[in-house]
Parts: structure tokens; sequence; C-alpha cells
């Protein structure tokens, strides 16, 4: 029996009556719309055949039922994607897609045991169109049966498996304003657009996704590039991506996830434990948080009792090295939508410079497409069952020989390198024994005095982050306070900080553990943290995070104190503040006092030739509202990059009449994206409230 007679009878639907409802479908489908007109009748050769052949039975009456056909025919059949006729079932139920009797009473009514969805009746007219251009067409519709073959898939992944989901460009934008773009760069201000206007902002990336090109050629994606200190002497590149960009790419990303995951090694196989796939829309959620790096050094841990040895490694310069045409070839293993694989290679490249490698490290999508990426090593060690632990590029494997350590080891390098060219870095990679390991994990977990400290293990499993807006807040607020009430807070800062290096994972523990403290507490803090920005320089971001949030609760005398210590730094240029991203930091927490030290010290960082660093020392004078200077600097609106063109437009309503005749002016030049920014400021009423850049 032919495809097509299979779906008929699963809807009830006889061939002779197709004909009959042909007359009520309406619905275009763009692909066909231009068949060509040699289709309306039958080639020579199909009118010898049916000579030959004589009458024929079943199906190829339609012949003699649809004589002329054409594409208006096609575009009638397709209707029935969304026509259900209504009538009622033999049993007196009404009619559903899967029990219709099409208004008249027949003998027999066959009930399928699940009515079928709107889902089998498009496969159904997509089997009818491909039986009319084989069957009817001949030979010459071989062709156009391709060409419909890869639009009906194409239809089906976009309308069926995304449409009846998610809806990407919400999830995105949520993602985004609730948890931030990036953990590396200071907080985007744009990120408090998309969080109050998701709607307007859902409408660009729609329309940037229908004109892609377009906006393209005239919205060029932008990225800051800046080099980020990791730990005491390490540096790594970040970038910081255009924010209506970055939410575009992320959704493009966001679409094709699951199925990236599906790809992956199976959860339940507790290997993989990084940056796991679980979209929640609701709350803007896209990765499984029981699933993380704490998780993965702890299995590694509890496996390795079974082994002698450990194989330990990561790859040098991984994201940065990540080749683009090596990527493709990994999203296509995949079996994902091609136009969505295009544009994102076509993002990567714009934002790479039209360099074929590298991929912006600090984002979520970056953190999705690296994981497919490195999917064919996983998939290799499991067909080879060899047992191993990853986060990431850091691999753990398990051996019971050390020369069974080293065949390993050699054979994850050889193929890294020869797959997708990447190398291993030379001084992390080790070769441990097994009671080596068990110590080094428990280090990395809980710090190097684990075993003599047990209070440090303890706080270091605290949960310190509570809900402000659930119904049981205060209740939650007063049990994280009563927690914390155990341990003596600014005697562990002082404790930790008398190493010679802190523990990074503890030190951001226990700064967020200050934001809790009492008023006579959190004056002690800040006093010990302004006199060690030194020993504190691998978390310096996480200090300045905390300054800007909890300073202002201070006392006036210890406010004043750290502030001058800030302006030490930018006035000795120290070494603390090299780094683009350090600085831009120490801008913003320099814009919470309105001291004329402060504003010195902004006017020094604005001197820099980075956009990083001018960017927030421009956030900074806008809260300080320093209008002399924004004046200044607003008059070079057509000379600066996106992110300062933002920044100079929320700028000019801090400057009253002044400022409304620059916009009125000014206004032919802004994009929509900055139409969209302009009138969310604007909404603010920035002098009537006295309100701020939400830094």
């Amino acid at each position: 029996m032919p495809s097509w007679m299979i779906f008929v009878n699963h809807g009830n639907l006889s061939f002779q009556n197709f004909s009959k409802y042909a007359s009520f479908l309406l619905i275009p489908i763009e692909n066909f719309l231009v068949l060509p007109r040699r289709f309306s009748s039958f080639s020579s050769n199909c009118r010898k055949r049916e000579k030959t052949r004589g009458r024929r039975e079943n199906f190829f009456r339609m012949k003699k039922r649809l004589p002329n056909l054409s594409s208006a025919i096609i575009l009638l059949l397709l209707s029935y994607l969304a026509q259900s006729p209504t009538g009622r079932c033999q049993s007196g139920r009404m009619s559903t897609p899967g029990k219709c009797v099409y208004r008249k009473p027949v003998p027999r009514v066959r009930i399928p045991p699940c009515p079928p969805s709107i889902f089998h009746r498009n496969i159904f007219v997509m089997s009818i169109l491909r039986f009319l251009l084989v069957g009817i067409w001949g030979r010459n519709g071989e062709s156009w049966k391709k060409k419909l073959d890869s639009s009906f898939s194409n239809w089906y992944y976009n309308l069926i498996i995304m449409g009846n989901s998610i809806d990407y460009y919400k999830l995105a934008i949520k993602n985004i304003a609730e948890y931030g773009d990036t953990d590396i760069f200071p907080y985007p201000i744009e990120n408090s657009l998309f969080f109050d206007n998701p709607e307007e902002i859902k409408s660009i990336l729609e329309d940037i996704d229908k004109n892609f090109n377009t906006w393209l050629s005239n919205y060029p994606i932008e990225a800051i590039q800046t080099c980020v200190p990791v730990g005491y002497t390490g540096y790594r590149w970040a970038t910081l991506i255009d924010p209506i960009w970055n939410a575009y790419f992320l959704a493009q990303v966001l679409k094709i996830s699951e199925k990236l995951e599906e790809k992956r090694i199976s959860i339940d196989k507790d290997t993989v434990y990084s940056y796991r796939i679980k979209l929640e829309e609701d709350c803007g959620k896209i990765f499984n948080s029981e699933i993380n790096w704490r998780k993965f050094y702890e299995k590694s841990a509890l496996v390795c009792e079974g082994f002698n040895y450990v194989v330990k490694f990561d790859i040098s310069d991984f994201y940065n090295r990540i080749y683009h045409h090596r990527l493709e070839n990994a999203l296509k293993r995949t079996e994902a939508d091609a136009d969505i694989i295009r544009k994102i290679l076509i993002i990567l490249q714009d934002i790479s410079g039209n360099v074929s490698y590298g991929l912006p490290i600090g984002g979520n999508a970056s953190r999705i497409l690296a994981e497919i990426l490195l999917n064919s090593m996983d998939q290799m060690l499991s067909i080879k069952k060899i047992k191993f632990c990853r986060y990431v590029d850091d691999y753990i494997l398990f051996a019971d020989s050390y020369e069974d350590a080293y065949k390993k080891l050699n054979l994850c390098a050889e193929f890294l390198l020869k797959n997708e060219g990447l190398a291993l870095q030379k001084n992390k990679t080790q070769i441990m024994l097994k009671s080596e390991f068990i110590s080094h994990a428990r280090a990395t977990l809980e710090g190097e005095d684990h075993e003599k400290n047990k209070e440090k293990t303890h706080f270091m499993n605290l949960h310190l982050h509570y809900d402000p807006y659930s119904v049981t807040a205060e209740e939650d607020y007063e049990t994280l306070k009563s927690q914390l009430n155990q341990y003596d807070i600014v005697s562990l800062i002082k404790s930790e900080i008398r190493k010679s290096r802190i523990h990074q994972a503890f030190g951001k523990q226990l700064l967020n553990a200050v934001r809790y403290l009492d008023n006579e507490q959190l004056n002690l803090a800040f006093i010990v943290i302004g006199e060690n920005f030194d020993k504190l320089y691998p978390i310096y971001p996480a200090v300045m995070i905390l300054a800007y949030k909890k300073l202002l609760s201070c006392e006036k005398s210890t406010i004043e104190k750290f502030i001058g210590q800030l302006c030490e730094l930018v006035e000795n240029d120290s070494y603390i503040i090299q780094s683009d991203n350090n600085a831009s930091y120490t801008a913003r927490v320099l814009s919470l006092v309105n001291l004329e030290i402060s504003t010195q010290a902004i006017v020094k960082l604005s001197e820099r030739t980075s956009e990083l660093v001018r960017l927030n020392c421009l956030y900074a004078m806008i809260n300080l509202k320093n209008e002399f200077w924004l004046s200044d600097r607003i008059k070079n609106f057509l000379a600066v990059g996106k992110f300062e063109r933002r920044t100079l437009i929320a700028a000019s309503y801090f400057l009253g009449d002044e400022g409304q005749h620059w916009r009125q002016h000014s206004k032919e030049k802004f994009s929509k994206f900055e139409n969209v920014f302009k009138d969310w400021v604007s909404s603010k009423s920035p002098l009537q409230n006295n309100w701020k850049l939400p830094l």
C-alpha cells in the first residue's frame, strides 16, 4: 500500500471524498508558488503509458478528477494542514481530528487508539503531494519531489519541533535579563532594558531573523575583546558582544541546543558534567544546575577508588583555538537545521574578525557550542570503555597501571590533535596516584587545610542565596542569617588573607557571606578588604561587585576610606587595575560617592584607549551627573562605537534642554535598537525621578 493511502486510512478520510474537500483548502506554502506551468498537464510519455495500460483504478483516477493540476491545486492541498472539518462521531461525541465522519454518517467508523494530531494530518497532505509529483507527473516530478522532501524536513523541524515547545527568543532574553550575558564583564545596562521590555526586544530579534543579511549590512556586529586576569599570573581573552546580537546569537544556539544535547553522552552515565541542557522558559534557566563543577570533582574522587592511577589534563587555550570548520562539521553531524548553523557561523566569523577560529569567551552560546565539539572525544573514550569524567576541557581519566595511564594519555593527545587541531596544556597534564588525586580533589573542593579545619568544609557547603520574592522570603532570610551567625566571617577573611595565595572558591564564598552581615561586622569586613586588594587580586571583580552593592550601607568614614584606597590604585597606576576589566569595575564603584578625588580618578581612567574602560567611565559620570564632562563627550556621537553611542543617548537625558535639542537633531541617525533604548531611558524620567543607570 502506498504511504499516502496509509495516512488516508489513519485519518478516516477516503480518497473519494478527499477531492470533495479540496475546495476548502486555502493555506499557501511559499516553496510551491513557483511550480512551472508544464506541470499543469501530463507529459507525452505519461500519456503513452496510459494508453497501453488502459483505464487505471485506484489513485490514478485522480487524473480525471483533477485534469489540470497546477500550483494552485498544490496550494489547495496544503491547506488541509490547518483544516479540521466539523461533525459528530457515531458515538455521539464531538468530532476531533481523529474521530470524524464529515457530516454524513457511514456504516463503519474506525476510531484509532489515539487521535492523530495536526502533525499526522500534515504528513498525510505531504504524502499526497509526493504521490502527485511522482505518480501523475512521472519523471518530470522527481526533482520537485526532492525539493518537497527537503522543504518538508525544514517545515517539520521549524514548525513542529520548535513551534510546539519553547519560544527561544523569549528564553534568550529572559536568561540574559535574569542571569547576565557573561560572568566576566561588568553588568551591561542593556540587560535592564531586556528585563523591562522583553516584547520589544523579541520583536527586534524576530526582525533580525527575517532580514538577517540586511541587519548584518546596516547594523554590523560589534564586540569588545580584552585580556582578563586568571588567578595570580594567568590571562585569557574575553569578548563582550553587542547585547542585541548576543541575544540573537544565544537564541539561535538555543534552537538547536536540545538536538545537540541528544547527541552527547547521556547524563545517567555520570561522565560529562558541564553545561547539560535543561531549558526552563518560565525562569530563564538553560542549564541543569544540579550537574556542575563540584559534582564533577566529587564523582571523580569517588570513581578513582576503583583504580590505581589518575590522568588529569586540560586543553591549551581551548575556546580560542576552536576551528570554525570543525565546529561546523560537528554541528552538521547532529542534523541540526542548516540555516541556523549557517547564521551561527556567520556571527562567529564576524565576532572573530573574519578569522576562522575562536569562540567568544564569556557567554552561554559559546559554552553550548564548545560542548558539542568535544563530543567526538567523549564518544571515542566511551566506545573504548575508558572510564573518565569531564568538565568543559578538564579531563580526568582512570587507569589500573602507570603504563595504562600513559597509553590513555597518548590516545587522547593524538585524537585531539588529529581530529580537532587541539593540544594538551603541558603544565596541567599530570599522572597521579589514587591517594594523590583524592587529596588534590579535597583541597580543590574544600581548601588546602580541609583536614585541619572542618569549619571551612561546612562553610563551603552553605547555599548563600535566598529569593526575596518568594512566599517564604522572610523565613529563608532568617534561616540564612542564623546559619552564618555560627561563623566569624571577618576572622575567616583575615585568616585567608594571611596565606601567600588565597583559595579563590573559598574567598568568593566569604564575599557572598559579607552581604548578610550586620552593620558593625560589615564595616569591619570592608576595612579588612580595602587594606588587602593585592591579596584579593584573583577575585578583584567579586570584591568590586560586593562594594557596589553593600558599601553605601557602611559608615561614612568606612565609605570614604574605601573610596580613597581605590583612588590610590588609580593614582599609582597599580598592576591591580592594569587590566581593562578590573579598571571598569573600579570606575563603577567610584561612581557611588560624588567626591572630588573619585571624579579625578574616573577622568584619569577615561584617558585609556580601551573602549570597555571609556564606556564604564561614561556610566560613572552619568550617575555622578557631571554635566560638563558629558556635554563635551556627546559631540563625538558619530565617532564612537555602538556601546558608547547608546550610553551617550542615555547621557542626553541628564543634560536637560541641551540633551533634548541634541536628540531632536540626531534622531535620524538612531538605529532601531537605539530608538528602543532611547524610549526605555525616557520612560524612567531620569531628571524628575533622580534615576541612575542600573550598574
